[in-house]
């Protein structure tokens, strides 16, 4: 094949290949490029500029904005490589949890050293900066927010002072919250829930 017919060949397949990007900020899995391009041909794209992989098994169209949440997008498409994000949102696998949903949410100040996820059943995965937590959920816990299904802020606050946060901290991401993303009722009762420390926490927090 020569490069002319290779290169339209290549903007053809890339052009089919973000049909599917657009509907996940604009990135695509290794797998999901796999359907319609080869490795060699990725890397080709990835050389001359047309795709950024800022992690192993995850494209970005250079032409598109970054997510503000790269590394911890590209964790959650990873999940669930062979799915869209579309269709994982509709009945979510894995929830953006703890640190890593205040982070998205853009509540409080704590760091999040880990991408954590809650998921229904134990899994594993080889990578240091992915942790999970077995949880169960149902519509009501999560909310869609930056393209990704994140834990609600009651949710993650009742299991942050489970866990034995600062509960100072816990009134900075409190104050942050605004009445359209925290139910102060759901939160009330989490932390009834919790025993002692909890409602310790609804003196401190109510």
């Amino acid at each position: 094949m020569s490069e002319l017919c290779y290169t339209k060949d290549m903007t053809n397949r890339l052009r089919d290949l973000a049909e599917t990007a657009n509907g996940q900020e604009g990135y695509i899995t290794r797998a999901q490029a796999r359907t319609l391009v080869t490795d060699t041909s990725l890397r080709r794209a990835v050389d001359d500029g047309r795709l950024v992989s800022p992690a192993r098994g995850v494209y970005r169209f250079a032409a598109g904005p970054e997510h503000p949440h790269e590394a911890l997008y590209g964790a959650w498409l990873l999940l669930d490589p062979d799915h869209t994000s579309g269709e994982r949102l509709n009945d979510p696998d894995a929830l953006v949890f703890g640190r890593s949903a205040l982070e998205v949410l853009d509540l409080g100040d704590l760091p999040a050293y880990r991408h954590t996820f809650a998921v229904k059943a134990p899994r594993r995965l080889r990578r240091k900066d992915v942790s999970f937590r077995v949880r169960q959920w149902g519509p009501g816990d999560w909310m869609q927010a930056e393209g990704m299904p994140v834990a609600r802020p009651a949710w993650v606050v009742a299991e942050m002072v489970a866990d034995g946060a600062d509960l100072e901290h816990m009134r900075m991401i409190l104050g942050d919250a605004n009445r359209d993303r925290l139910d102060m009722d759901d939160l009330n009762s989490r932390l009834v829930q919790l025993g002692r420390r909890g409602s310790r926490a609804l003196e401190m927090l109510g």
